[in-house]
């Protein structure tokens, strides 16, 4: 049971991810070639609510606050945000998996919900170190909601902090097209 459950939400991740390639690639044939990236960049902050320990693995949410980058620099990785004004939200809905090893979308509000730079990622997030000890940053697709529409042409690089508890920084911005 629980290995046909991984393998639909294996399928459905690769064909969200595959439609937003598919699309953006259309995309990008039409798009002038010297734009410059559109980039927001914060740091999610360890949860304030959270059904991850009660769900036991198995379709949990957790949602926090997003802040400025280097918030957590000097602070560890499960520790609380500092009293500075959050520069927005984040919702995790988790299919399956802890902190260090999950299938979830995330979704990313930079400002305020009105402001229009709402962004969604999905896939599998894993927590790993890379060579010089340090954690390794993954690249997914991501989509822009705009007044409930997607807009697929964004990618994003997440770096989770800590295997112990969520949050990390991430980064996202458009994808530029090859010339």
């Amino acid at each position: 049971m629980k290995r046909s459950r991984f393998l639909f939400i294996a399928i459905l991740l690769l064909a969200f991810s595959a439609a937003c390639l598919f699309t953006a690639n259309a995309q990008q044939a039409t798009r002038p070639g010297a734009q410059q990236p559109t980039i927001f960049e914060a740091e999610l902050a360890p949860p304030a609510y959270s059904t991850l320990a009660q769900s036991g693995g198995v379709r949990w949410i957790a949602y926090g606050f997003l802040y400025p980058v280097g918030t957590f620099d000097n602070l560890l990785p499960c520790g609380e945000a500092p009293a500075i004004a959050p520069i927005g939200s984040y919702r995790v809905s988790g299919e399956y998996g802890n902190p260090s090893f999950h299938a979830a979308t995330y979704r990313l509000t930079f400002g305020s919900s009105n402001d229009g730079k709402q962004f969604v990622m999905s896939g599998i997030f894993e927590f790993a170190l890379s060579e010089l000890n340090q954690p390794q940053t993954f690249i997914y697709s991501a989509a822009r909601l705009i007044r409930g529409n997607l807009e697929d042409n964004w990618e994003s690089e997440f770096t989770p902090r800590s295997d112990t508890c969520l949050g990390g920084r991430v980064k996202v911005s458009t994808i530029q097209p090859v010339n």
